[in-house]
């Protein structure tokens, strides 16, 4: 497929993006605890008991009354399994279409986005994040294959590149308010590089990748696209970096192995893994490094980021203190003292 010539980096064919890649992303108004109890369809007095144990993080206005901003209210519904009973009272700029990763979500998906709904396409993206759903699932399950039908458009409609277009910036939009529900990673978590290799315009899948790890735990950053090699070598050392992660969307010429080589070189040197996955990995696999790691899926990344964090947090044991030996002359037991005690 063609991409259109232009001056940013695109996200999928032809799409081109701002300076930023994103559009920013405001933090909606913080929730008082009765919106919340109203939007999960609970007391008000249980959502108190749940700020003052913890289990939502929550601030203080001057007056003392809890103000919880909607990305802790998220996080409490992901992971205690909470489907709000008014989700549009969440203080959202479009309300989240709650409900699974499946063949229905994908059928409705893709129809919002070749009728250019686009705020119904960002409520369905966001309601599976709400829902549960890990960021993995999200991409491998939901917005690829809705997006691979909707790259095929083009080959037997004028507007298909257009269709497309448009498809890519709300899904991007999506993700970019879904990042703000991801929580921090942990002070001293495994830090991870991510980007689109050389000549790879694509920045789709490395916010995917880069959400992903965020989500397993690893801080980072996420380079965008036509990062060179070169590039992410620095990235490494400045970062760190554990895991460096290198989408790889068009084909790989035979040319850049020489960089490929001294990228994988340096991660060994580092002790970082890296890891390269994409559509086009197999121009490349062949030629890769039995130290690198091919994944297939953002489902494979992500087991691979959660070994990775696992590994950091487990404390290292302590190695075993060797018993010295005693010398029956210079070092007699304590057996032996008693025995000379009572001869003498």
């Amino acid at each position: 497929m063609t991409i259109l010539p232009g001056p940013n980096p695109v996200v999928g064919p032809g799409f081109f993006l701002d300076q930023k890649g994103t559009e920013a992303i405001v933090e909606p108004t913080p929730l008082s605890t009765r919106q919340l109890a109203e939007a999960l369809g609970v007391s008000e007095s249980s959502v108190k008991r749940w700020v003052d144990e913890g289990e939502i993080a929550a601030t203080r206005t001057a007056g003392g009354h809890r103000r919880i901003p909607v990305s802790a209210a998220v996080g409490f519904m992901r992971s205690h399994r909470v489907r709000p009973a008014k989700p549009h009272l969440l203080n959202l700029a479009e309300p989240p279409a709650l409900g699974e990763v499946d063949a229905g979500s994908c059928d409705a998906l893709k129809k919002a986005l070749l009728a250019n709904d686009g705020a119904i396409a960002r409520g369905i993206i966001c309601g599976r994040f709400m829902t549960g759903a890990p960021i993995a699932s999200i991409g491998d399950n939901l917005l690829r294959p809705v997006l691979e039908g909707i790259g095929e458009i083009w080959r037997h409609d004028a507007l298909g590149i257009l269709i497309e277009h448009r498809a890519v910036q709300s899904c991007i939009q999506a993700l970019s308010q879904i990042s703000a529900w991801i929580p921090e990673p942990a002070p001293g978590a495994p830090a991870a590089v991510v980007a689109a290799g050389p000549a790879d315009p694509y920045l789709l899948p490395p916010l995917l990748a880069f959400l992903t790890l965020k989500e397993c735990g690893m801080s980072g950053s996420n380079l965008g696209a036509l990062t060179p090699l070169s590039t992410l070598e620095l990235a490494i050392g400045q970062y760190d970096a554990a895991l460096c992660a290198v989408s790889v969307s068009v084909p790989q010429d035979p040319k850049t192995m020489p960089a490929w080589n001294t990228l994988q070189a340096l991660a060994v040197k580092r002790g970082c893994a890296l890891v390269v996955g994409g559509r086009c990995l197999a121009t490349l696999a062949s030629r890769l490094a039995p130290t690198t790691q091919a994944v297939g899926t953002m489902a494979e990344l992500a087991a691979f980021a959660k070994g990775l964090v696992e590994g950091a947090q487990r404390p290292r044991a302590k190695p075993a203190r060797q018993k010295k030996k005693s010398s029956s002359i210079l070092q007699p037991s304590r057996g032996a003292f008693r025995r000379v005690r009572g001869v003498s």
